[in-house]
């Protein structure tokens, strides 16, 4: 187990995970160039790691949503819930895949007053109506995003 690990359940070594999650890990560090601490965490239950993970990739690799939209959105919905980690951590991301030091923040803080697109405005605007008042959502919600305004 990790000595460096500030938590109360044991967070195992990544060399002493199975190979599997040591590939999905390794692959994940050179892609963002960091390994996000949820990874290793994750580990403690590789089935779960398996499963969370498989989700999440289920989500992303079918979306028709360029990676830096996506991770536009996940910003946009960690600060709606005041998620200081998914913040840093998908903020990070956005960084790299939307190559702009600021981006992550100005969405973070506000979407709307963000240096976005209509387009994206729009899509943050109806991510963050789902998390904070699903049933708010209307037809023509639905309609900014399908013309991009």
């Amino acid at each position: 187990m990790s000595e460096e690990a500030m938590t109360r359940f044991p967070v195992p070594d990544i060399d002493d995970l199975p190979a599997d999650l040591q590939e999905r890990i390794e692959d994940e560090t050179e892609r963002s160039g960091f390994t996000p601490n949820v990874f290793p965490a994750f580990g403690y239950k590789p089935g779960q790691f398996r499963a969370f993970f498989g989700y999440y990739d289920a989500l992303v690799d079918n979306s028709p949503l360029a990676r830096e939209e996506l991770e536009m959105v996940i910003v946009a919905v960690s600060g709606a819930n005041n998620c200081l980690y998914c913040i840093v951590a998908h903020g990070a991301l956005l960084r790299i895949y939307g190559d702009d030091p600021h981006l992550a923040e100005q969405i973070a803080t506000s979407h709307r007053t963000a240096d976005i697109s209509d387009a994206h405005k729009a899509m943050c605007d109806v991510a963050v109506k789902l998390t904070n008042d699903p049933a708010a959502v209307e037809e023509d919600d639905i309609e900014r995003l399908t013309l991009g305004v």
